[in-house]
């Protein structure tokens, strides 16, 4: 079992989640919550699969699982996919919300071995 997040951690998987529906002036209330995670995504991977599994545990609505899939979760997988494939494999396998989020990742830079093991277990495309 993971530990608990902290404060900030939550503060950060409910500010993206916010920004995803944000409309106008609120936008921009809520921009550093993408900012911080492309960060984590570059920076600090670990810190960031541990966010992106609170996200769509959080919020399994199809806007948030398409918008985790081609943001965050592809470019996990196009910077770091060798190091998280099997991870993401494990975790698609016993969670189907998982598995259905993946059908949203476009190919874009992800090599191609990685590519071939995310197909076989995504679901279709939404």
């Amino acid at each position: 079992m993971p530990p608990e997040p902290d404060a900030d951690t939550l503060a950060l998987v409910e500010a993206w989640i916010a920004l995803q529906s944000a409309k106008g002036k609120e936008k921009g209330r809520y921009d550093w919550a993408s900012e911080r995670l492309h960060d984590l995504v570059s920076k600090d991977p670990e810190a960031a699969w541990r966010v992106i599994d609170l996200i769509w545990r959080r919020d399994q609505s199809d806007g948030i699982l398409a918008n985790l899939a081609a943001g965050p979760v592809e470019d996990l997988l196009a910077w770091h996919g060798p190091a998280f494939i099997e991870r993401v494999h494990l975790t698609a396998r016993r969670e189907p919300v998982f598995r259905k989020m993946l059908g949203g990742v476009w190919r874009n830079a992800i090599a191609e071995p990685v590519w071939r093991r995310l197909k076989e277990i995504a679901g279709p495309p939404f």
